[in-house]
């Protein structure tokens, strides 16, 4: 994790601090997954695309693996996306 100083005219200091972090492995992805939970539609819907794109994978599989990673959403059921997400 690392810090970024943003130039933010709007601000008194004339910057904005935000964190990141950089993830190189899927197993690293998957425990933050499972951290957060997330919940988000368009959170869901990229974790879907890169499940889709991932499937064959035999790690990801593993990793997977009875695991919750995504939970209900705050959106309604109606909105088009599932009310939780889980793994394979």
């Amino acid at each position: 994790m690392y810090q970024v100083y943003n130039e933010d005219e709007r601000t008194k200091a004339g910057f904005t601090i935000t964190y990141r972090f950089d993830l190189y492995e899927h197993k690293k992805f998957i425990n933050i997954l499972k951290v957060i939970v997330i919940r988000h539609p368009k959170h869901i819907k990229k974790y879907e695309e890169w499940l889709k794109a991932n499937t064959e994978n035999k790690r990801v599989k593993k990793l997977l693996k009875k695991d919750k990673v995504a939970g209900e959403g705050f959106e309604p059921s109606t909105f088009g996306y599932p009310k939780s997400v889980y793994s394979i």
